[in-house]
């Protein structure tokens, strides 16, 4: 009798090694014929159906091959982190059965990849499942840090008997985020039941984490979670139940056919995307849905809304890319109004031009003058102005303008007699424009960045001039020469005049002080007074010095005074030119 049961156990073994030999042989074969499929589809140039292919194959039996292939799909349809998994996972899982040729190849590809992604680091006081962005992504603790694609990022902890985890987070190129997640034990909780003996040997995926098999009593924490559920190739579509304390919620969805795969690439990144009315994630979706008709929407705060139909097929796989257009109307795009602020500044300029419009360089337009100088000089002043959000200024202020010049210039004086005599003139002017000056503008400061902006003013003002002309030289007469000069020269003469100042400027911030590099013109628009002409007195003649001792009949001091100098003006109007710096706060 012991005999018989122990060959009987012997039978049933070898039997049951015979029947694993079969199974495993079939999903091998099954496999292969997977792999071929998808290798037709990527020669095609369609990696996003070839992708579920090898998806399929290494679900059925892994492999370098299948595993390769598709990290190499993965990197072309631009899924770099994932790709990047896959392509470790070959190093990882099948070490003996990569040659070192493979690995020299692979190696530029995983540090190109590398260096385009960013990681998350979870650690969690208790064992779960991570989840980012609606995809479940290994369970804890992790032995190295998840490779996530630069951007926002959902980083979620399931754990059952506690309440979930949820952080959001944005991940830069090669940056590693450490999250702590703390997960509290549930205080309070309802159950939910998965019962229904059609649903038996499903998984339950809840928030996109694997918790359970169906059939399945859980506790949760009171809110609201996105179920489906998987089997095979089977599932339920997400669905959003809302969980209550203390009371029990029945799932009671049937499973369908599911598509092989479905990927939403959403922009902007924040925006929220709904499937059938559940929103299932935001950014970038990944998943499998029901064979069938469905219906996405996409909205984002200051974004028109988007909505797709779409189909899922059987055996198509599909992604889709959404791109939400602005709405300007938006209050999200509204500038906020912000009160103006005062600011205060003192200024420097060299002004310099190349003339004053004078009379006595009205001889140099004649060609009649040895040396004509630009004139230069300098200015300072100050203003205060209030400048609004918008950037537009109004200010007032005052300063001091001098400038100056000199010239030589040579006259020729007819004396008819008696005698007749011919004499000319050699004459140095000394020509000087200065006064106190009062402005007002506007200004308009364009902000380039955080430190600089640019700012044009436009001003006028009033200049309460003091002119003078200088003038001393020497006058010859065949071999004679004696010493000139002008009764009353140099005197004072006062006018007011009326200026108008464009100017273009560079602005630098430092913590409420800027400065400004500016350059400018000034046009100076009314005739300056005239210089005095007495007749009693002589005010305003050109003599020769020692004329009023005049002795010796031929003498240069006899000749007589010549009036053509008189009513000369100091200026007139004229343009000169203003390179500035500036020194200001802004309260």
């Amino acid at each position: 009798m012991l005999v018989l049961l122990a060959l009987s156990g012997a039978l049933v073994l070898s039997l049951g090694k015979v029947a694993r030999a079969q199974d495993d042989a079939a999903k091998l074969e099954e496999a292969k014929e997977l792999f071929r499929k998808g290798n037709v589809l990527r020669k095609a140039g369609d990696c996003s159906r070839a992708l579920e292919y090898y998806a399929k194959s290494r679900r059925r039996v892994a492999s370098v091959a299948n595993t390769l292939n598709g990290a190499i799909c993965l990197d072309r349809l631009g899924r770099l982190d994932e790709a990047l998994q896959l392509y470790e996972s070959v190093l990882i899982d099948f070490p003996a059965a990569v040659s070192d040729s493979n690995r020299n190849a692979l190696a530029p590809k995983l540090r190109r990849l590398r260096q385009s992604v960013g990681s998350v680091d979870v650690a969690s006081n208790t064992r779960g499942q991570l989840v980012i962005d609606g995809r479940p992504r290994g369970r804890l603790p992790l032995l190295s840090p998840v490779r996530v694609m630069p951007g926002e990022h959902t980083v979620a902890v399931m754990a059952e008997g506690f309440v979930p985890f949820t952080r959001r987070l944005v991940v830069q190129i090669g940056q590693t985020i450490h999250v702590v997640a703390k997960l509290d034990a549930l205080a309070n909780a309802g159950t939910l039941r998965i019962a229904n003996p059609a649903l038996k040997g499903a998984k339950v995926y809840i928030d996109g984490a694997h918790v359970a098999t169906a059939p399945w009593d859980g506790k949760l924490a009171p809110g609201r979670y996105i179920v489906f559920l998987r089997r095979d190739d089977q599932g339920s579509a997400p669905q959003t139940l809302t969980i209550v304390d203390r009371r029990q919620t029945v799932f009671t969805d049937a499973l369908s056919s599911l598509g092989p795969g479905q990927r939403f690439g959403v922009q902007p990144r924040e925006a929220r995307l709904t499937i059938d009315g559940v929103e299932v994630a935001r950014g970038r979706w990944q998943g499998r849905l029901p064979v069938g008709e469905h219906v996405a929407e996409v909205s984002a705060a200051g974004y028109q809304t988007a909505t797709r139909r779409f189909d899922v097929k059987a055996d198509h796989a599909s992604d889709l890319s959404v791109k939400l257009k602005v709405d300007s109307t938006h209050p999200r795009w509204q500038k906020p109004r912000v009160p103006g602020k005062l600011w205060f500044e003192t200024y420097a300029s060299l002004p310099f031009t190349s003339g004053l419009n004078s009379h006595a360089e009205a001889f140099c337009d004649d060609g009649r003058c040895t040396a004509n100088e630009e004139a230069r000089g300098y200015a300072t002043g100050a203003r205060v102005g209030y400048e609004w959000a918008q950037g537009l200024s109004v200010y007032g202020g005052g300063g001091y303008l001098s400038l100056s010049k000199s010239l030589r210039r040579e006259l020729t004086i007819h004396q008819l007699g008696p005698p007749p005599a011919t004499a000319r003139y050699s004459l140095a002017d000394y020509l000087q424009l200065s006064g106190p000056l009062i402005e007002i503008g506007m200004a308009y400061r364009h902000r380039i960045n955080d430190i600089f902006s640019a700012r044009a003013l436009a001003t006028i003002g009033v200049m309460f001039t003091t002119s003078a002309d200088t003038i001393g030289g020497h006058v010859q007469q065949g071999p004679k020469v004696a010493l000139a000069k002008v009764i009353g020269s140099g005197e004072a003469m006062r006018g007011v005049d009326l200026f108008i100042s464009p100017e273009l400027q560079v602005m630098a911030f430092f913590a409420g002080f800027y400065a400004t590099l500016g350059f400018g013109a000034t046009v100076m628009a009314l005739e300056g007074p005239k210089s005095a002409s007495e007749p009693a007195t002589h005010q305003g003649e050109l003599v020769v010095v020692g004329s009023d001792s005049c002795k010796t009949k031929g003498a240069l001091a006899c000749l007589a005074g010549s009036d053509q100098l008189a009513n000369e003006r100091g200026y007139g109007p004229f343009v000169f030119w203003r390179p500035a710096l500036s020194l200001g706060y802004a309260f």
